[in-house]
């Protein structure tokens, strides 16, 4: 290999770092404004009076919406604890927000990313889902980085494919929640990712 090849490989070895990278930060901050505009949702389908509060008598119901199985206990105890108040009592949306906020934190984090794996697997019209895999998309990939303001060629993304997912192109679920959990140790532990 010639030192222009050399550079060459280094230059997209760069730019695969810097948009696996930011199209981390944008899937992670994607994530987070859509869980904040669902607890928003969950508050305002609850506030049927539209004055800003909810009862608390709501708040299981409320969790339940948000996919937080938790018992009445729970939330009381919650309750009393982060606000000092009684379930009883109303709550505005910012602190409906606080504690839907907390419940959702501590959620099992690979059941999510089971859950983000499965609504990304692969699927053909008229065939069943392959739970088993994603596979990468070069035209997906194009307009990421397109989106994230760096120009790669074909090459340049097949190449990126052939790295991140291997020779076939996909990436399973045991991969993409390992990926998920830490991706910056995802890329220095795996070798089929830069």
């Amino acid at each position: 290999m010639n030192s222009d090849s050399k550079i060459s490989m280094g230059n997209t070895l760069k730019k695969k770092n810097k948009i696996n990278e930011k199209a981390i930060i944008n899937y992670q901050e994607e994530l987070e404004q859509r869980q904040n505009d669902e607890i928003k949702e969950v508050f305002n389908l609850f506030d049927t009076e539209r004055k800003g509060i909810i009862n608390g008598h709501n708040m299981k119901i409320c969790f339940k919406t948000l996919g937080i199985d938790i018992k009445q206990k729970e939330i009381e105890e919650l309750v009393k604890q982060v606000f000092n108040k009684d379930i009883t009592q109303t709550f505005k949306y910012d602190e409906f927000f606080q504690l839907a906020k907390k419940k959702l934190n501590e959620k099992d984090p690979d059941i999510e990313y089971e859950k983000q794996f499965m609504l990304l697997c692969d699927y053909k019209p008229g065939d069943e889902r392959d739970i088993n895999k994603i596979t990468m998309n070069k035209e997906f990939l194009m307009e990421l980085a397109k989106n994230v303001g760096e120009s790669m060629s074909s090459e340049e993304i097949d190449e990126m494919i052939t790295i991140v997912a291997g020779e076939d192109g996909t990436i399973n679920k045991n991969q993409f929640i390992e990926f998920m959990k830490n991706p910056i140790e995802y890329k220095s532990n795996n070798t089929n990712f830069i």
